[in-house]
């Protein structure tokens, strides 16, 4: 399955099981002898790692009072895709999906603290606006 994948997100656990080691420059090196060409390594409250074409660069999580974990990997990740998918570089796609991810543990449910429309539009600006800063 690894050699049909374009972008590949894993938390560092299962980078450990996958490609057995848990440095995420190394599990980039490894993810791209398949040909992936986009790694993201979620690390739960320490944040994440984005594969910025060259390196692995640690995003730091955003601040959050955590009640319940569930839903967070999924808008985590769906943060992630959407701003790719509307043009916002990696960097900005890893910012985003942090303050998505981070914002699901403050709620009990998968979905309860996911940021509301007018929310989740500000901080869809605010991280393509990084992105013009940040070109990539």
């Amino acid at each position: 399955m690894l050699s049909l994948t374009t972008i590949l997100s894993l938390g560092l656990d299962e980078g450990q099981e996958i490609f057995g080691g848990d440095d995420p420059d190394e599990i980039r090196r490894r993810a791209a002898a398949f040909g992936i060409r986009e790694v993201l390594i979620h690390d739960g409250d320490r944040g994440c790692w984005f594969d910025d074409g060259l390196t692995m660069v640690h995003e730091p999580a955003a601040p959050s009072t955590v009640v319940d974990t569930v839903g967070a990997g999924d808008a985590f990740l769906g943060a992630y895709l959407g701003a790719r998918l509307l043009g916002g570089d990696r960097a900005a796609a890893a910012w985003l999906a942090n303050q998505f991810g981070a914002r699901a543990t403050e709620a009990i449910g998968d979905t309860a603290g996911i940021p509301g429309r007018a929310e989740a539009a500000r901080l869809l600006t605010a991280a393509l606006a990084l992105s013009r800063h940040h070109p990539g």
